[in-house]
């Protein structure tokens, strides 16, 4: 979060989210106006969805 508030950016992007720290992380930056790019590697939406993390990123955006 210190890196957000001192750099400011517009977008992060980052790379094979899924746990809880990852989707806390990636909901404090968006609540600071970043836009966020990510990717979830997975068989399927079924399987993806098996993460916690993104599993509480799409209840909470959706």
């Amino acid at each position: 979060m210190m890196l957000v508030r001192s750099m400011s950016p517009d977008v992060i992007a980052v790379d094979e989210i899924g746990g809880i720290k990852d989707a806390d992380a990636i909901m404090d930056a968006i609540n600071t106006g970043v836009k966020i790019i990510s990717t979830a590697h997975g068989r399927d939406f079924d399987e993806i969805l098996k993460r916690s993390g993104i599993r509480k990123l799409l209840e909470i955006t959706v």
